[in-house]
């Protein structure tokens, strides 16, 4: 393009400076007629070539407003998009930290969690898998937790079954063999 714009304008340039040569011409020739025509005719066609070189720029002018404009356009495109990005941004790292700064009600020992290196200690070998993880390692205590309690519960169940042997129901009905024999019955 401005390459295009030099070359007009050496162009235009040589133009003006045959166009200066004919004035001198028609300026010079002011007795003889068929000079001052044909000094006319010559100014006529570089005035011509003039408004050639001139239209021929406009039209450049045009088509780099053209070119300017959509390269505006896309910038303003791009800079919105990063607008958006920057927006996302700043709300995810938000949340994020609304996240990391969230103190549950149930601490460790509200809920009665074991502690990490008592787990360490006791949990099997698949428990201990979780590494330096923090979250991996609360994951792993509340699994551990979860099963022991299970356990200890169905310990619970069969302990109380033991001690407290079924106790006969005066509403539920007897079983046959337990009913008086047909002789009895009156």
């Amino acid at each position: 393009m401005a390459e295009m714009a030099s070359d007009q304008l050496d162009e235009l340039m040589g133009v003006l400076g045959r166009m200066r040569g004919a004035a001198d011409r028609l300026a010079s020739s002011s007795g003889d007629d068929d000079a001052f025509r044909e000094a006319a005719t010559d100014a006529s066609l570089l005035f011509l070539e003039l408004k050639a070189t001139n239209r021929a720029a406009l039209e450049g002018v045009e088509a780099t407003r053209a070119t300017t404009a959509k390269a505006k356009l896309d910038l303003d495109h791009k800079r919105l998009e990063l607008q958006n990005v920057l927006y996302e941004k700043g709300h995810i790292q938000k949340e994020i930290r609304a996240c990391q700064d969230f103190r549950s009600a149930y601490d460790d020992e509200t809920i009665g969690l074991c502690s990490v290196a008592e787990f360490k200690r006791q949990a099997p070998g698949e428990w201990k898998e979780a590494g330096d993880d923090p979250h991996a390692v609360m994951l792993k205590r509340l699994s551990h937790e979860l099963a022991e309690r299970k356990k200890l519960c169905e310990l619970e169940k069969e302990l109380e079954v033991r001690r407290d042997p079924p106790r006969l129901d005066p509403r539920r009905p007897r079983s046959p063999r337990r009913q008086p024999p047909e002789t009895f019955k009156t």
